[in-house]
């Protein structure tokens, strides 16, 4: 018996050291993949927090007016992140980012975590799925709370009670964390509601009390905004920014591509992979709480827009991500015949997931600061740059060679009677505006007086450049 303790303890040691090896290589690809998206322009959402939280008193942060744009953890992770570098733009685009960089990199190695000793060749699937996966990859590269919220709601399901304890502290710290982060994470906590009564009944009551003081500890947190706006925005009729048909419509093509596409052929691969490799995963027992969870908090994600319109998010349905690696490492790995033809499909997959990364890093999710600067050019030393409509404060606030904004058309009116020619206005949000009733006036306008003499594309949204007709 020594013997064969001192033999295995060795063995044991070795395959611990090869699990970390492996996990360390797996984070640095997914930390290099992200990178290029790291230092691409800022985008709307990403200027609104900067602008309006991120450089604001650290009270504000979390107590201040509310906004959806202040995911409260991740912003006051990303101001203690700019206090460590120098104010300059640029400066601050890498700092502010910095926390959903590490968050999504450490995040597919989370998801197939469990399988490391189990199942170590599955595990890498998932893990290099999710390292390459496109929809994370973008979400990486924005400072906004999306890739650190996942990251927490893959803890929080590896942490769900396993045994009988009065209260599971590490479990309610992770889900404290993630719905601090964004109150989206509510479809985490029903789905492992879900997955408790399925997997693991009798601890239902101990996960339960966990959850409820999780859930009061989050509730103090928020009540502060109670006071500045969070009831009044929540309960307002206000329309998101895609209506609800399209929200569905992308989120299939989203999880395979990053981004949306409106091509039916985009909407075959990730929805056999979502089911066909998620009934296979279901054969793998320790993937039954990712697979029950995150299935759930999708369909809470897709429902919940019918009832509170301003939800309707493709962002909110980020859970589809770890369905969709999960789904492809068990498509892949689990049959057990024709082991050839398993793996030219994982090269195939990993060969287009590494193209659509390629895709992510060449085009920024919204160009404003090539825009701006393109804008400039054409205006020339002694022309006007007018930014028009969404987007246009916060970009003439941090990135230089805009002269004036416009909302509307009676201050369009005022800005060109008082401009030097040439005019040019940027556009960040073509799409709003054309869809806008209220800004219709100012949409029309626009092109009856001004010409298109650029479009700069963007994953998000293009930006448009137009110049005043002599």
């Amino acid at each position: 018996m020594k013997n064969r303790t001192r033999t295995a303890r060795p063995e044991a040691t070795a395959a611990a050291d090869w699990t970390r090896l492996t996990a360390a290589a797996v984070f640095a690809v997914a930390l290099l993949v992200r990178l290029p998206a790291v230092l691409q322009s800022l985008w709307y959402d990403e200027m609104y927090t900067l602008l309006n939280y991120v450089l604001a008193p650290w009270g504000h942060i979390v107590a201040g007016d509310y906004s959806p744009n202040n995911h409260v953890l991740y912003s006051l992770l990303a101001k203690a992140m700019s206090l460590a570098v120098a104010a300059n733009t640029f400066d601050l685009t890498v700092a502010i980012r910095l926390p959903s960089l590490l968050a999504g990199s450490a995040a597919a190695v989370a998801i197939a975590w469990p399988l490391r000793r189990q199942l170590p060749l599955l595990a890498l699937a998932i893990a290099l799925t999710a390292a390459l996966n496109p929809w994370l990859v973008s979400l990486s590269g924005w400072a906004r709370g999306y890739a650190l919220l996942l990251l927490l709601s893959a803890v929080a399901t590896h942490l769900l009670p396993q045994q009988h304890r009065p209260f599971h502290w590490a479990y309610a710290a992770a889900m404290v964390a993630a719905l601090y982060t964004q109150p989206i994470a509510l479809g985490i906590v029903i789905g492992h509601g879900a997955c408790m009564l399925i997997e693991r009944r009798r601890l239902f009551v101990s996960w339960l009390i966990s959850t409820a003081i999780a859930g009061a500890v989050v509730g103090m947190l928020y009540t502060v905004f109670l006071a500045t706006g969070a009831r009044e925005y929540w309960a307002g009729g206000g329309a998101p920014s895609v209506p609800y048909g399209q929200f569905l419509r992308e989120l299939l093509p989203q999880v395979h591509l990053g981004q949306s596409a409106v091509h039916a052929a985009f909407l075959v691969p990730p929805l056999l992979i979502l089911v066909a490799g998620g009934a296979l995963a279901w054969t793998v027992a320790t993937l039954r709480p990712m697979l029950i969870t995150f299935a759930v908090a999708t369909l809470c994600a897709i429902l919940l827009p019918v009832a509170i319109p301003r939800t309707g998010e493709v962002r909110a349905a980020l859970w589809l991500i770890p369905l969709y690696c999960i789904g492809a490492g068990a498509l892949l790995l689990v049959p057990r015949p024709m082991p050839y033809l398993r793996w030219a499909g994982a090269a195939t997959l990993l060969i287009f997931l590494a193209m659509r990364v390629y895709a992510i890093d060449t085009v920024p999710a919204q160009p404003i600061a090539e825009a701006v600067t393109r804008a400039r050019e054409i205006a020339g030393e002694g022309g006007t740059v007018i930014g028009v409509y969404t987007a246009s404060v916060e970009a003439r606030a941090l990135y230089r060679g805009i002269d004036a904004v416009a909302y509307d058309l009676p201050t369009l009116r005022q800005v060109e009677r008082n401009a030097s020619a040439p005019v040019i206005a940027v556009v960040f949000y073509e799409q709003l505006l054309g869809r806008n009733p209220e800004a219709r006036p100012l949409w029309d306008y626009l092109n009856a007086e001004y010409q298109a003499v650029s479009r700069l594309a963007g994953r998000v949204a293009p930006a448009a450049i137009y110049r005043r007709a002599p």
